[in-house]
């Protein structure tokens, strides 16, 4: 499993928006860094790193990151509309 696929894999069963830290503590949480064909000191790191590239070289990435919440967190195009519901009864702004 590639690093791209993982943060996919995590995003879609978390619904959530996720930072990379996140991505990775859930990945160690549910030992699906078992599944990595390799993993390096700062895998954080490579997580953000090859969402980054995906997005900006691949226009139909299913990537978004989430504007003016810090920590950067990111979510999936396709899973949107399920969470403008949750944020607007937790009556919080979010565009995506």
């Amino acid at each position: 499993m590639t690093y791209l696929e993982l943060a996919v894999k995590v995003i879609r069963e978390e619904k959530r928006p996720l930072t990379t830290n996140e991505i990775w503590d859930t990945t160690l949480s549910k030992q699906y860094d078992k599944l990595l064909t390799s993993v390096g000191k700062t895998p954080w790191a490579t997580i953000g790193a090859r969402i980054y590239v995906d997005m900006r070289d691949n226009p139909s990435s299913n990537f978004i990151k989430l504007d003016g919440e810090r920590p950067v967190r990111l979510f999936l195009k396709d899973l949107g509309k399920d969470y403008q519901v949750k944020v607007q009864n937790n009556e919080k702004n979010v565009t995506l």
